[in-house]
């Protein structure tokens, strides 16, 4: 029983919330904002501020201060929720220093919160055109093709910044769901594993992984990813669901009955449709 369940960020309120699934799932970076803010908790002087994209002056000038100092309040105002104001501020920015990258990247994420998607995108692609190795705009333009099935635009974002951030684990899983959902299960198996060498303990490429081996009758690499995970996180109702399926596939039909039976004691929704699959597997194999 297949459903898509994604790790989104929910921007209004930054932070990351979990959507769990048998067979795929999502990661999303800390927003820039997020950086932004937190840099700016560190100091009052915003003259000391170091972008994360590396648009750094060795001299500022007067405007450029100007510009640089309504962008972080434009920020905070983000932060507080009163995007209103923020995109009045940035409106400001731009129109002062139209290559300001950040500023793009701000009123993508006004528009997100709004829900205006189309607008949301022109705005990230503005950010990624005056910065090209923009790693936040590309995943966060990434994510809303992928949000709205254009697989293909989203893998062509992801696999850019899968290069740009060669160990960065979020990265690769990015890419690898993409590449799933690209029809293209080599691939997921591929940046899957490569999420798993830079962190051998990221549960979701290990859960991801595993149903990759599934859906290719690995049981053995299946199981194997399962009971990794489950080392790492004791109770995770995926890594239980997928080693169930793992051990049916081995033959190992008494320990399949006794991993259906623990993931529904585990499970949330024992109305879903892997509860009720479970229980057919049960009754099926106890037979």
């Amino acid at each position: 029983m297949k459903k898509l369940f994604l790790i989104a960020a929910t921007i209004f309120l930054a932070y990351l919330t979990s959507y769990y699934t048998t067979d795929a799932h999502l990661t999303r970076p800390i927003f820039d904002f997020e950086i932004n803010i937190k840099k700016m908790l560190d100091t009052d002087d915003y003259t000391n501020y170091e972008d994360e994209n590396n648009e750094e002056t060795e001299e500022t000038t007067e405007d450029e201060s100007e510009t640089e100092y309504a962008y972080q309040k434009a920020v905070k105002k983000i932060k507080t929720g009163d995007t209103d104001a923020a995109y009045e501020i940035l409106i400001g920015c731009i129109t002062a220093n139209d290559t300001m990258s950040r500023a793009y990247f701000q009123l993508a994420v006004i528009y997100e919160i709004r829900k205006e998607k189309e607008k949301a995108i022109a705005f990230y692609t503005n950010a990624i055109d005056r910065n090209p190795e923009y790693t936040d705009a590309l995943t966060n333009r990434g994510l809303i093709y992928f949000n709205n099935k254009i697989y293909k635009k989203a893998y062509d974002n992801f696999v850019i910044v899968s290069k740009l951030r060669p160990n960065d684990h979020g990265a690769m899983l990015n890419t690898g769901v993409a590449s799933y959902y690209n029809n293209d299960i080599e691939k997921a198996l591929k940046y899957y594993g490569r999420s798993i060498e830079i962190n051998p303990e990221y549960v979701l490429a290990l859960t991801n992984r595993s149903y990759i081996h599934l859906i290719q009758n690995n049981f053995a690499d299946a199981l194997l990813d399962c009971e990794s995970a489950l080392k790492i996180e004791t109770e995770n109702t995926i890594a239980i669901f997928n080693k169930a399926k793992a051990l049916e596939g081995l033959g190992r039909n008494t320990d399949a009955v006794a991993a259906y039976t623990l993931f529904l004691k585990k499970t949330s929704n024992t109305n879903s449709g892997d509860a009720q699959f479970a229980k057919n597997k049960i009754k099926k194999l106890s037979e």
